[in-house]
């Protein structure tokens, strides 16, 4: 094990036991995958984009995972309290292969720890995760704490206007 997991292995669980209003989440799954950082972007196929944020603010458009369900690339979301999946075109999957390429998110660590000695009253959770052929993946969560760059926003961003103009319009960016 590496030190800097098993740093973060410690604080994760000094988090829990300080936090012990806030049931194991996101964080402590992925802490079970030894290996979620690359060190180059992964050369398959993008076949899964998931991201999830939980905050002070209310997302209307959440739970947003795009994959692909017999053959075709779909999105999935829940739009107030009720859970969609709609067709949607490979476009939306390249222009998510290049923000993790360009933002270099297979980089990031398992997780990511505000220091959990702190109290944080409206704090932020969130996971990412992204599969490719071979079953290669890029696993990262955070509580408190990201990453640096804009990946996450991006991915995000590309994410939320997919499901809205569904929601709006009907259909996604095909």
């Amino acid at each position: 094990m590496t030190k800097h997991l098993l740093m973060v292995l410690l604080l994760a669980g000094a988090s829990s036991a300080y936090n012990t209003h806030q049931p194991k989440d996101s964080i402590e799954k992925f802490m079970e995958d030894k290996e979620t950082t690359m060190k180059e972007m992964p050369k398959g196929k993008l076949l899964l984009v998931k991201y999830n944020y939980r905050g002070m603010a209310y997302e209307v458009v959440r739970d947003i995972v795009l994959t692909h369900e017999d053959g075709q690339p779909v999105i999935r979301f829940t739009y107030q309290d009720e859970e969609q999946q709609h067709v949607v075109g490979d476009s939306l999957f390249e222009q998510a292969r290049a923000i993790i390429k360009e933002e270099e998110m297979y980089k990031y660590q398992p997780a990511y720890q505000f220091d959990p000695s702190i109290k944080i009253l409206d704090g932020y959770k969130w996971d990412f995760e992204a599969v490719f052929e071979g079953d290669q993946r890029i696993k990262s969560a955070g509580r408190n704490a990201s990453p640096n760059g804009n990946g996450l926003n991006r991915i995000n961003q590309l994410l939320q206007q997919a499901a809205r103009s569904i929601v709006v319009g009907g259909e996604a960016n095909e």
